[in-house]
């Protein structure tokens, strides 16, 4: 079978305007300047997605941040991860892990839904406002403003490595990691396995 090799244009790489690594089980997509969705592979672009602030790639489902708050979403939904909470109007980002979804409002407050198999979608209470937020294949990372993570479900990334100032993590893997404010990267796998 033949690969096709995708040109993505104009884009701003240093501000989150689009990204190469959103990708889930056999799909990617990027957001364009614009706003809009440009999606390959088996999962492509809702074409009546108006324009959007930030988009995320599960293993199989795809979730974006209309510019009005709103979060749309689409793809595989074994779990009801597709079925963004009504309630949920003021989201600034989203992460999407295996069959789990996650929000971040304006607020900075969490918000999962769907699969809870490993406490995934299980926000503790007491978080610091949130600044970004991350999902693994059953798990979810936060990042505070202050620099502190929290984790749950089957990740769970110590809560005394010092100052944060990023975090990553594969929709399609059960792994996290963390750039600390000294430069290093911490790794954590999947304590369940």
């Amino acid at each position: 079978k033949q690969k096709t090799a995708y040109e993505i244009r104009n884009c701003d790489w240093s501000s989150d305007v689009c990204s190469s690594d959103l990708a889930g089980g056999s799909f990617s997509a990027a957001r364009t300047a614009e706003g809009s969705v440009r999606g390959w592979g088996n999962y492509p672009t809702n074409p009546t997605l108006p324009p959007v602030n930030h988009i995320a790639a599960g293993s199989a489902h795809m979730l974006a941040v209309r510019r009005d708050g709103l979060v749309a979403a689409w793809g595989w939904n074994s779990a009801d991860q597709t079925n963004v909470p009504s309630s949920l109007t003021d989201a600034s980002r989203v992460a999407a892990g295996s069959e789990h979804s996650a929000a971040l409002r304006s607020t900075g407050t969490a918000v999962c839904w769907a699969s809870n198999r490993y406490g995934e979608s299980a926000v503790p209470l007491g978080l610091k406002p949130l600044k970004s937020i991350a999902c693994c294949s059953n798990s979810t990372i936060a990042l505070d403003a202050e620099g502190g993570v929290a984790s749950w479900g089957a990740v769970r990334v110590p809560t005394d490595l010092g100052t944060a100032t990023a975090i990553a993590a594969g929709a399609s893997d059960n792994r996290a990691a963390v750039l600390l404010a000294d430069g290093r990267v911490r790794v954590f796998p999947n304590n369940l396995m």
